[in-house]
């Protein structure tokens, strides 16, 4: 009778745990919402009635303005289409969770598809040049080809394979934080699929996806010509991670030598000060 009690108890102990882990993260979940929906209404008051646009994003980052792709994407976009904007630092992520994020005139925006829809939209800049339909999707095929590839090689070398002192050399993460990241990547990487091959494997995926774009862009200035569309932005936006936002990682050697015109064109998109005397 007392070995079944203990039983029972231990049973109680268990289940008593695991309630007590759901109900935590459901209060954790509760709280970050309601963060979320007072920032964003701080945000809606702050700009209402200004056309004044805030992009809401990371710090800079040692080597490059941000080690996130979307961000560079946004950006780039806005100072291709000549947008002029805000930068704010200190609320980083956006109602859906996401960086970066845009506020203006009462109105918050995330994820950098809808930003750069809205922004095409209020400011009129249709950065199709005299590109054919055809031509244009050729560019987003490219950039989400990237996105959905080279994105994930770059945050895998990062946080998986790459060590914390390489990346470092980029930006500073508490080591706590990278090792929430770490397993949190590995687990959507491999829910995409490029996470579930070897270290080598992906390398070489990566690798091809380079040389693909590579042929794509040929001795154009840029994906399509020698104007740039919106999806240069994108284009760019993964491409300088590996340029610059991973010192001495396997792809650089690509960038730098048979695919030299990538690198070029990363260069072509150099902020004003010059990122390519900050590399490593």
């Amino acid at each position: 009778m007392t070995e079944i009690s203990h039983w029972v108890w231990c049973a109680v102990g268990v289940v008593g745990f695991i309630v007590l882990v759901i109900l935590v993260k459901f209060l954790f979940g509760a709280i970050q919402k309601l963060r979320s929906k007072q920032r964003l209404r701080k945000w809606e008051t702050k700009t209402s009635g200004s056309e004044t646009l805030i992009v809401h994003c990371p710090p800079w980052a040692k080597t490059l303005p941000s080690p996130s792709p979307f961000v560079m994407k946004v950006l780039t976009y806005l100072r291709i289409a000549g947008i002029p904007y805000e930068l704010d630092h200190t609320d980083v992520f956006g109602g859906k969770g996401k960086t970066p994020w845009i506020s203006v005139n009462g109105e918050n925006i995330a994820d950098s598809e809808f930003i750069i829809a809205f922004l095409t939209k209020k400011f009129g800049k249709n950065l199709k040049g005299n590109y054919s339909d055809e031509q244009l999707a050729v560019a987003t095929a490219v950039r989400i080809m990237l996105d959905e590839h080279l994105f994930w090689g770059m945050a895998l070398e990062r946080f998986v394979f790459g060590s914390p002192d390489k990346m470092a050399r980029v930006f500073h993460l508490p080591r706590l934080v990278v090792m929430i990241l770490k397993r949190m990547i590995r687990g959507r990487a491999e829910g995409q699929g490029i996470g579930v091959h070897t270290e080598s494997d992906i390398i070489e995926i990566m690798s091809k996806d380079i040389r693909t774009v590579s042929k794509i862009l040929g001795n154009k200035k840029f994906i399509l010509g020698d104007e740039p569309c919106s999806e240069d932005a994108g284009i760019f936006g993964q491409l300088s991670q590996f340029f610059w936002g991973l010192p001495n990682n396997p792809y650089e050697v690509l960038l730098n030598g048979e695919c030299k015109n990538l690198g070029d064109y990363c260069l072509r998109f150099c902020w004003p000060y010059t990122l390519k005397n900050k590399r490593s």
